[in-house]
């Protein structure tokens, strides 16, 4: 197990963190309009129109004007590129945006991984769906993945949301239909999303200090089955701060086998991914992406938490 994060150290993580949740949020706002993935832009921006997606500015904040003026600056380039909205173009903007607030996109290069985040479609689960330039189709279930580096600290967040083109986009975009839970279902994938997010949730305020980190697991997993949803056992979280993955491992599935406690200054991130039903997992050539074989979506929310005085710190929350 790290060492305890001393207040110096949780300055500087929580910094990354920031930085994290800033470039998430502005990624996703891509997808959605303000409203679908939760609240109004709190700037003022002018809208850009893209090729079946319009950029308003992140709906987190409040956030550096300077921060903001990049990430306008990003989406200005992407729009006039006249693109359609793809992976690809997510992990340009991604990319770019970090660089424009002073960090580094924590994936590009580790372990040989080529792009600068994770962008998961439907069955495409976790955190590997490598970003590709394949138009995203409207209904579809995207999942993003920001790790960033700042000052010697990682921060790692991941966010859920149905690609929602503007009306006019629409019209011309042919709705998503490859799996067969998105056929005439996105009620279902609303749900799913809405089931993710409060399962992270669920994990987060079942730390404390002094408890087993299998607490986690059991909460998350008590929570799914409640609803009737499940998450794969074997996609876990993980211990993070001057390196991208350390100890501990984090269940989100109930593991009495996991050894550990929880104890002020540590640090991991809370990111279950949720599924409609039990599935097996089918690693793909690229040896990244991992997908559900029942070809049903999957949804997943991330936080880095740090466990304080007071109990558990999300250092990724807008």
């Amino acid at each position: 197990m790290p060492e305890p994060l001393t207040e110096e150290e949780i300055a500087r993580l929580r910094a990354a963190c920031r930085s994290a949740r800033f470039v998430l949020d502005s990624c996703m706002s891509l997808l959605s309009p303000p409203l679908e993935l939760g609240g109004l832009s709190q700037h003022s921006q002018p809208e850009l129109h893209g090729n079946g997606f319009i950029w308003r500015g992140p709906h987190g904040g409040p956030w550096p004007s300077q921060w903001i003026s990049a990430a306008t600056e990003v989406a200005a380039l992407c729009t006039a590129s006249k693109l359609p909205l793809s992976g690809l173009l997510i992990d340009f903007f991604c990319h770019r945006v970090a660089l424009a607030i002073g960090a580094f996109p924590s994936p590009l290069g580790y372990k040989g991984y080529p792009r600068s985040c994770c962008v998961s479609l439907d069955h495409v689960l976790c955190h590997v769906g490598i970003p590709s330039s394949t138009p995203l189709e409207p209904g579809s279930l995207v999942s993003v993945d920001v790790t960033l580096f700042l000052d010697g600290f990682h921060g790692d967040c991941c966010a859920s949301a149905l690609y929602t083109p503007p009306p006019e986009a629409s019209e011309d975009l042919p709705l998503q239909t490859s799996s067969p839970f998105s056929r005439g279902s996105l009620e279902r994938k609303k749900r799913l999303i809405e089931v993710a997010k409060k399962a992270t949730q669920r994990g987060i305020d079942a730390c404390r200090e002094g408890a087993p980190l299998s607490v986690i697991g059991r909460a998350i997993e008590s929570f799914l089955g409640s609803e009737g949803f499940y998450s794969p056992p074997a996609l876990c979280g993980h211990g993070i701060g001057r390196r991208f993955h350390q100890p501990p491992l984090i269940h989100h599935t109930w593991a009495p086998f996991a050894s550990g406690s929880f104890y002020q200054g540590l640090a991991f991130t809370v990111e279950p991914v949720v599924c409609p039903s039990a599935t097996d997992l089918k690693l793909e050539a690229d040896q990244w992406t991992v997908s559900a074989t029942n070809k049903l979506p999957g949804a997943q929310f991330e936080e880095t938490v740090l466990i304080g005085a007071q109990g558990p710190e999300i250092l990724t929350k807008p």
